[in-house]
């Protein structure tokens, strides 16, 4: 649990100093649904070419968080990468 608070809040800081204000309540929200969903990879869109493996999480009409899922038993860790822009997660930015 402390290793996982610790990396939340690391992910949060980052975000803090690249996002805009409004951004971070939902990036917040977004942890919590995919923390509290057993299959998180069915809130995202599945991503292909280079990021498969990948989903993208929908913030917003422009925002994206990219994430991956990783499972070793009963345990599933969701692995949160960048927030971005839907042009740059889909390769047109």
């Amino acid at each position: 649990m402390f290793r996982l608070q610790t990396l939340l809040r690391n992910f949060l800081e980052e975000s803090r100093k690249k996002a805009p204000t409004e951004l971070i309540g939902k990036i917040e929200n977004a942890i919590l649904t995919l923390r509290e969903n057993p299959i998180p990879e069915s809130l995202g869109t599945a991503k292909k070419g280079p990021l498969v493996g990948l989903f993208a999480y929908e913030l917003d009409r422009e925002n994206r968080l990219l994430y991956g899922v990783r499972r070793t038993g009963n345990e599933c860790t969701v692995l949160l990468l960048r927030v971005c822009s839907q042009k740059e997660v889909y390769g047109k930015g």
